[in-house]
């Protein structure tokens, strides 16, 4: 059954009809605007303005010549501001660019002075000489030998130096990370000493950057990552060329749910410092994050490169063995499985799920 339109209301046909020509004529209008801007009308006013009163001080021309004068200006002008344009449409990108490359050369001489200072002969080394010892030996992938070492040079530094918050900050950012790395045999002990280092060097020099990167290192060791992001954030908002910020933050991302944020934040710390000595965990993050996404290729290609950058590092290896264990590849996982716990402080974590949930570091 049909139904007529009421009497004086337009056909029903003719409605969406209106519609398109309105929006055709919205379109064309914003498309008008568009090419004009390109123009730069506010710069192509100040130049008419001054054209018109020069021709009116030099003599007294004819309407008709100011306007075609005018025109003529107008367009030649207004075509090399659009070429400006067009030239200067990947500024934005070269600006990025640039800044991309001035850390990654900081990130790389940060290195290179370190080793350097660090060999450097001393006779009777002072505190300095300690940190620059530590510091480059946490320059290479870690292991559960080069930790000990740092720490052990550190100790040194501190006590030829015990009123040094940096020293203090440093040790503890040494003691919080073997414990994320779960290389160290006196986790307790670790996580308290780091505390405690944090609190003294806070009151000695309050808000300091290395403060707050010791600070967020010390809460994901304590898998508190709400309590470390905006840590991570602040460290970031004053140096934007420190690679391990973003990574970590992602980890924390990862860990707090905002999975999206994860591998951007993770890639731009390889490109900060793509021979970083964390790019096997740093991998080991984005191939996590590929498998929350269920995008198990992927985060397979990620911690093979995770392993080929820190064999020595179990995260790739307990990752992989899921991995492989999910593509119903199990005499690879259980390789992987095996060369995990060859590397772990306590075999045991990986005996059962509540043992591996207690610590999160790499599931």
């Amino acid at each position: 059954m049909s139904v007529a339109p009421p009497t004086g209301a337009a056909p029903a046909i003719e409605t969406p009809s209106l519609g398109i020509a309105d929006r055709r004529s919205s379109r064309t209008l914003q498309l008008l605007s568009d090419y004009l801007e390109l123009t730069k009308p506010k710069v192509q006013s100040l130049l008419l303005l001054t054209t018109i009163a020069t021709m009116y001080v030099a003599g007294d021309p004819s309407p008709l010549l100011v306007a075609l004068t005018c025109l003529g200006g107008y367009l030649s002008a207004g075509g090399a501001g659009a070429v400006n344009h067009w030239f200067d449409r990947d500024i934005d990108d070269l600006f990025a660019l640039q800044n991309e490359i001035t850390g990654l050369i900081a990130v790389a001489l940060n290195f290179a002075l370190i080793g350097a200072e660090a060999a450097r002969p001393t006779v009777n080394p002072d505190a300095l000489d300690y940190v620059f010892r530590a510091r480059a030996v946490m320059s290479k992938p870690p292991t559960p030998d080069s930790y000990t070492e740092a720490i052990e040079l550190l100790e040194h530094a501190l006590a030829l130096d015990p009123k040094s918050a940096r020293v203090r900050l440093l040790l503890s950012l040494v003691l919080s990370s073997r414990v994320l790395d779960d290389v160290s045999k006196t986790r307790d002990a670790d996580l308290a000493r780091a505390e405690e280092l944090v609190g003294q060097a806070s009151a000695i020099s309050p808000d300091s950057l290395l403060g707050h990167i010791a600070k967020a290192n010390l809460l994901r060791a304590q898998h508190r990552y709400d309590d470390a992001i905006p840590e991570y954030e602040a460290v970031i908002a004053r140096d934007r060329n420190l690679p391990g910020a973003y990574a970590n933050l992602g980890q924390c991302k990862l860990f707090t749910g905002s999975v999206d944020e994860v591998i951007p934040l993770v890639e731009q710390a390889i490109r900060l410092s793509p021979r970083d000595p964390g790019l096997g965990y740093w991998y080991t993050i984005i191939g996590q994050t590929y498998l929350m996404q269920s995008h198990t290729d992927e985060a397979i290609a990620a911690l093979e490169k995770g392993r080929t950058a820190n064999p020595a590092h179990p995260g790739p290896h307990i990752v992989l063995a899921a991995a492989y264990g999910l593509k119903g590849e199990t005499a690879r996982a259980a390789a992987e499985l095996a060369e995990a716990r060859k590397r772990l402080s306590n075999p045991d974590y990986l005996s059962s799920i509540a043992r591996l949930h207690a610590n999160r570091s790499f599931m």
